[in-house]
This record gives structure tokens, sequence and C-alpha cells, in this order.
């Protein structure tokens, strides 16, 4: 079940281009919490295996892209479709490590509503600061308004 988003982040809407973009699933760092809704299995490697849902939200892709922002300029736009059978993700946290050959880190963002806003099971934001010149690997995670941490997954970025 993958949707299409129109996104709109700091106010501004753009449409996905997509540029030489990668997604992997990567092993779950955590395990979703007992066990809950059970549904068809949706961009797993074993399309007989189902998915089963406990309290954590589970990553069912991730993607990035390079974009222009105006007034902002060259952000890397990352789109994360989930699952939650509790439905609390909003002001819940988005956590990304990231590295390219320039540098490399941790960071969380607030699923706010603004700058990191989620809809229909998507999650969207901007990574600021990104250069075109780079190939980024990022590695994400989310995590709902009562703490609970989805698995982690990898994607990678170039132009």
């Amino acid at each position: 079940m993958t949707r299409v988003l129109l996104c709109f982040s700091f106010g501004i809407a753009c449409s996905p281009i997509e540029k030489n973009v990668t997604a992997t699933k990567g092993a779950p760092e955590v395990s979703p919490s007992e066990s809950g809704t059970t549904l068809d299995s949706a961009s797993t490697d074993d399309e007989d295996e189902d998915i089963e849902l406990g309290e954590a939200p589970y990553i069912l892709s991730a993607t990035g892209y390079f974009e222009d922002y105006p007034n902002i300029g060259k952000v890397i736009e990352i789109t994360v479709n989930y699952l939650d059978a509790q439905d609390d993700i909003d002001d819940g946290f988005i956590h990304l490590e990231y590295s390219s050959s320039r540098a490399s880190g941790n960071e969380s963002f607030s699923i706010d509503g603004h700058e990191v806003v989620e809809s229909d099971g998507v999650v969207t934001m901007a990574f600021r600061n990104a250069n075109s010149n780079f190939d980024y690997n990022f590695k994400v995670m989310l995590e709902d308004i009562e703490g609970h941490l989805s698995q982690r997954i990898e994607f990678d970025v170039s132009e």
C-alpha cells in the first residue's frame, strides 16, 4: 500500500522528481512491540510474509532526492512510508543518522506539521544544507508520541 504524496514542507509545494535514488530495507534494530494487527505485506522482501504490527510504527520504505527549495536552497527531500496501528505518529520524531564524504551526524526532528509533515502514512521532511556534489547515506527511524521506535531503514541519495 504505497501512496503518492504531494509534499508540503516549509509551506512550499513540491512534486517528487527521483534522481538516482536507491532505498533498501534494513534489518530491524528495534523490533515492533507486542503483536497486534496483521496486514498483508507491502514493500517487503518476501511477498508471502505478513507484517505484524505492534505498538511501534513500521517503516515500509524510505527514499530521498535532491531538490531546490526557493529561499532555502539545495535540500534532500526525505519521504518515509509507514504503518502505525495506533495512528499516533503526530508529535513524535523522525531520527536520522547521515553520512557523506563531507559530514556525518545524528539529528532528530519533531513531526510537527510544519518542518516535518505527516499525511496518510507518509512522513516528509527536507534535510537542509545538502550538497549535490556528494553522495549521502541515511538511516532513519520513526518514534511515535508514546516513545515506541520503528525498525531502522537505510537508503542512499546521489544526484
